[in-house]
């Protein structure tokens, strides 16, 4: 069976998903971006008949962390990219249409046709760490 394809437009308070499924109109969906949500998301996936899939997320803040780690710890497979490469892969195929859903598909495109590198979570201590660097400069 080829590789079914999650795409993530990652918002503060939503995400919005594509999932591309071989020879198959995209499936679209909009949920919460927080653990009731992610867990819907996994309920959603498993419906969808997904075992695994390669999910791909824009690096947002920290906005999309929480997303990837449960999609990493259900052990499906993610990518965070750099918002300026799928930037360019929209240019490259001329999308002008620029909606959460719009982006989701994008997102998932791109990761089916360029098989980013796959994300894995930082260590806790790195977590903590990088914690305490963003209250650091928030207060300067």
């Amino acid at each position: 069976m080829a590789e079914m394809i999650l795409g993530i437009d990652v918002g503060k308070h939503q995400l919005h998903v594509a999932l591309l499924v071989p020879e198959r109109k995209p499936k679209l969906k909009v949920i919460a971006n927080n653990a009731a949500g992610h867990q819907t998301l996994l309920n959603w996936l498993k419906h969808q008949g997904c075992e695994r899939v390669h999910a791909c997320l824009e690096s947002t803040s920290t906005y999309g962390e929480a997303v990837a780690e449960v999609l990493y710890q259900a052990g499906h497979a993610v990518s965070i990219m750099n918002p300026a490469r799928i930037k360019g892969f929209a240019q490259g195929e001329l999308s002008r249409t620029k909606t959460d859903k719009a982006d989701a598909a994008l997102i998932a495109r791109f990761c089916a046709a360029l098989h980013p590198s796959l994300w894995q979570p930082s260590l806790l201590e790195v977590k903590q760490l990088q914690s305490l660097v963003r209250r650091l400069v928030a207060f300067q």
